[in-house]
């Protein structure tokens, strides 16, 4: 949430000169409607069966993409071994302030925050983080903010190859 995903995740599709998917974007056209909506609806659990469902389906059609995944994503069920399983998975890690800088200001788009006032949301934030760092430290490589240059990423990749 809030971490570059979407940005880095186009660069590096642009790059390799492979699909970029923004499973959020994914989830939207399967269930026709915004996330916040389907998520005011039916709730975070069934929106992380649905979200695991989408990117499943995904990764089982497509050989080659980019895709850029929630937050969340990875700490449902076992879905960051899944992931694993089919392609590498970068944990882009920028500072907490960081995060805070970039999703104050567009928490009403984004239904775990929208109603949570500047403090609260350095609270959640943190909170958040150490939840779900044992799935992100599960990552096949993980950058800084500093760090998450294409370049960088290009070059790990290339050493990564199977």
């Amino acid at each position: 949430m809030g971490a570059g995903k979407s940005q880095v995740g186009k660069e590096l599709a642009d790059s390799l000169c492979y699909p970029f998917i923004d499973l959020d974007k994914s989830i939207e056209a399967v269930v026709g409607s915004s996330i916040t909506s389907y998520f005011s609806k039916h709730g975070e659990s069934a929106f992380r069966i649905m979200e695991k469902k989408v990117l499943v389906e995904i990764a089982n059609k497509q050989d080659k993409f980019v895709m850029a995944c929630g937050g969340g994503t990875p700490c449902f069920d076992d879905t960051i071994q899944f992931m694993k399983e089919k392609g590498k998975v970068i944990w882009l890690n920028p500072d907490p302030s960081i995060l805070w800088k970039r999703l104050v200001m567009g928490r009403q788009e984004r239904p775990l925050i929208a109603n949570l006032n500047e403090e609260q949301l350095a609270d959640y934030i943190a909170e958040k983080l150490k939840e779900r760092h044992p799935f992100y430290a599960k990552a096949d490589v993980v950058t800084s903010e500093e760090q998450a240059t294409l370049p960088f990423i290009l070059n790990w990749l290339s050493h990564a190859k199977n």
